[in-house]
């Protein structure tokens, strides 16, 4: 049922007391915010964070840095005059981010049943709390099928700006849903890439120079049964790994076998 205006003036809350109460992280920030005008005339608004004392918060400080977050949240207790904004933690409490003015009803429902907030820089911005047990992103941040609207994202471990003046609407109700990952848009999986590092071919007299200083290196190794054996032959050089392999030949006919893969390891290094 959709609530009235009285109804969700009667709900809301402070948005540092919401999430001090909801157990959900929250940096205190400062922010300036400006107006832009692009190449082609369009003018927007855009937040510019600042330092504050302790120089500037990260996004990871919530995962990386709790005692970064735990001074600045003191520091704001403190001297709230100081910072303009909270960066909440979406790393468990999701925020669907509606950047555009027409949306879905699917997600005009959600206004009326879970908290959210209003944007610092769109009329029509709004920032809604969810969370599906049955979901993990796999993402910090997520678009929406456009189906749902032109410019709708999920904020999911990427941190969510609110001006501190700024309550929480329908801060009684809860933050369950179902269904997320169906309206969430396909991500396209990135390929690995192997560089293939392309070597020349050896010339013939290459390949000679190669095999006669690996005949005197293996006569000067200090291994008394190494001296005594006699090179059996070469294979080609291998170009994909790089690698001659030399077969030794033991007088005795015995112990050829580890002779042959002790030299195979050394001989790589040609």
């Amino acid at each position: 049922m959709k609530r009235s205006f009285s109804q969700l003036e009667a709900s809301t809350q402070d948005v540092v007391s919401f999430c001090e109460l909801q157990q959900i992280q929250y940096l205190p920030s400062k922010l300036n915010i400006v107006s832009v005008t692009s190449p082609d005339g369009t003018k927007a608004v855009k937040k510019v964070l600042q330092p504050d004392i302790f120089g500037f918060p990260k996004p990871t400080d919530f995962k990386d840095n709790p005692d970064a977050v735990k001074k600045r949240v003191e520091r704001f207790k403190l001297r709230p005059e100081e910072y303009t904004h909270i960066a909440i933690d979406t790393r468990f409490i999701y925020q669907i981010d509606i950047d555009c003015e027409h949306y879905s009803d699917e997600i005009k429902a959600l206004l009326d049943t879970h908290p959210f907030t209003r944007s610092s820089t769109k009329a029509y911005g709004r920032h809604i709390f969810v969370k599906d047990a049955s979901y993990k992103a796999p993402k910090n941040r997520l678009q929406f099928k456009k189906v749902y609207g032109r410019a709708i994202e999920l904020l999911c471990g990427q941190w969510a700006w609110c001006p501190l003046d700024e309550p929480v609407y329908n801060a009684d109700t809860g933050f369950d849903m179902m269904g997320l990952e169906a309206i969430i848009a396909e991500t396209p999986t990135k390929k690995m890439k192997r560089n293939i590092i392309e070597r020349p071919q050896m010339t013939p007299e290459q390949s000679d120079d190669t095999k006669k200083r690996i005949v005197k290196y293996v006569k000067d190794l200090p291994y008394e049964r190494l001296r005594k054996c006699t090179i059996d032959g070469f294979k080609e050089y291998d170009s994909n790994r790089f690698t001659w392999e030399v077969r030794l030949k033991a007088p005795d006919g015995h112990a050829s076998q580890m002779l042959y893969g002790l030299f195979q390891r050394v001989a790589k290094r040609w």
